[in-house]
């Protein structure tokens, strides 16, 4: 693992064709199940969102909860927004984006090696990576066990995947359907994929207790009944910007109450995302 850890680059990947500094991508990049424009929208307002913050905030503490540190690899990494916090604490965190225009954001945003593929295509050499992030990724994956399997083989024994959702199935809805997502997890469910995938998960708890209402009520109720619009991104804008008033105060102090459960038992809140903290056992063989 030392040694995997101290030379591997990504110009040591045989799959990896350099585009330009900082920049890799593989030959083939299949299609994925998110929104063409997803990406490019929300670089409009995740700088400014209190829900990319709060789950920044929420996976922070997760971190410093379990000690993870060395080598991270951000999968599905979006526009880089959490690799860049993972950067500011110190870790060493590669991107791997399918999306170009993602891949360009992160680096632009000062993600050190963006890499465009899917996880499966790079192929990591195994015990490679210190920890594994899959943030908001599994549900638009047909087959995510594969994915977590991938994850346990590129992990050095110990190593931590941590992985957030979305939450609970009655809160589908038409940003679901939008955002192309194959299911929303409940806790049983995505402890059960972690442990089909071999790994032993050590934390498991819901957050965004507050959404959770409002979710139902002008969402997931409206989409049952037939009202299917699809919302323009000024309302997208407008949902992810910090609330005010008697409501914003609520909002915040339920989300800083989330912030304050420094636990490592499981606890099963009700909240519209879930937090997986998984290791991949160190007595095992990789597969």
């Amino acid at each position: 693992m030392e040694d995997a850890n101290l030379t591997m680059t990504p110009d040591s990947i045989p799959s990896l064709q350099p585009i330009s500094d900082g920049i890799w991508r593989v030959r083939d990049i299949p299609d994925v199940s998110y929104p063409s424009d997803g990406l490019e929208e929300c670089a409009a307002f995740e700088d400014a969102s209190f829900w990319f913050a709060h789950r920044n905030q929420v996976i922070s503490s997760s971190l410093d909860r379990h000690g993870v540190s060395g080598r991270f690899v951000d999968v599905g990494g979006g526009n880089g927004f959490v690799a860049r916090m993972l950067g500011s604490r110190g870790i060493s965190a590669w991107l791997v984006e399918p999306d170009p225009a993602g891949v360009e954001i992160a680096h632009d945003r000062g993600v050190p090696i963006a890499i465009c593929g899917v996880l499966e295509s790079v192929c990591f050499p195994n015990d490679s990576f210190d920890a594994v992030g899959a943030f908001d990724v599994l549900e638009h994956i047909e087959d995510p066990l594969a994915v977590c399997r991938e994850a346990r083989r590129i992990l050095r024994p110990g190593g931590h995947l941590l992985v957030t959702v979305p939450a609970w199935q009655f809160l589908w809805s038409q940003d679901d359907v939008r955002a192309g997502h194959f299911k929303r997890y409940s806790p049983s469910s995505l402890r059960h994929l972690l442990e089909s995938a071999g790994l032993q998960v050590v934390e498991l708890q819901t957050f965004f207790a507050a959404l959770v209402l409002p979710i139902l009520f002008f969402k997931s109720l409206p989409y049952r009944v037939g009202i299917k619009r699809r919302r323009p991104l000024s309302v997208a804008i407008a949902d992810h910007q910090p609330k005010t008033g008697i409501i914003g105060k609520l909002i915040q102090r339920s989300l800083n109450r989330e912030l304050g459960r420094h636990s490592k038992t499981n606890r099963f809140w009700i909240g519209s995302s879930l937090l997986a903290v998984a290791k991949r056992p160190v007595d095992g063989t990789n597969h």
